[in-house]
């Protein structure tokens, strides 16, 4: 082929594609039409899901916001709550005083009665006599039906209600201890007794 007729075939062709240049144009609009709805159809969808995954995570947060305005008083509930099903415990710190103060009055020593009234009591009862025994007092355990009402420690008197020298050293270990206890009257022993109820809320 010449140069004359290379360059003839490329003025052909120039005047074909001059010719078909609209046709293309429609083309190539109704490919990026196309493209732009297919596109335009997707993203929809992944926006609308989005909107959707967003509104579901807003409603289950919602749902914990009051919870979490109350989760402090939740732990200190449970932690209550923990604590009782622990039952009551007589401390290190707590035992040491205790003998510590019933051996200041070793002058004034005595038996005690430890009234058992509930299974949990027992428990107790057993830790509070073990450290009577230590500090070198006697202490015995008995146990009693009908008092499932009795709540916390009473500390009783003898028969008299007079608050003798024993049960005013006995009552005054138990504050050095920081145990909890009330005094009550009763004529059921000859000698003081620590009654031993279920415990208070107001007590350990």
């Amino acid at each position: 082929m010449s140069l004359q007729d290379f360059i003839n075939l490329l003025r052909e062709q120039r005047d074909v594609i001059a010719r078909a240049w609209p046709s293309l144009l429609a083309i190539i609009a109704v490919a990026a039409v196309g493209i732009w709805i297919a596109l335009d159809w997707r993203y929809s969808g992944i926006v609308a899901n989005r909107d959707s995954e967003i509104s579901a995570l807003k409603t289950e947060l919602s749902l914990f916001e009051p919870i979490q305005g109350q989760s402090s008083d939740i732990a200190k509930r449970v932690e209550a709550i923990e604590e009782r099903l622990r039952g009551r415990f007589l401390s290190a710190d707590a035992k040491a005083k205790f003998i510590a103060a019933l051996k200041r009055a070793d002058r004034v020593k005595s038996p005690i009665t430890l009234v058992i009234t509930c299974d949990e009591c027992l428990d107790y009862g057993e830790q509070i006599q073990a450290a009577i025994k230590e500090a070198g007092w006697q202490a015995d355990l008995a146990w009693l039906n009908g008092f499932a009402a009795l709540r916390g420690l009473k500390l009783s008197w003898t028969a008299s209600g007079h608050r003798k020298p024993v049960t005013i050293a006995f009552g005054d270990a138990l504050g050095a201890a920081g145990i909890q206890y009330e005094t009550v009257n009763s004529n059921l022993f000859n000698q003081p007794a620590l009654w031993i109820g279920k415990r208070s809320t107001k007590s350990p």
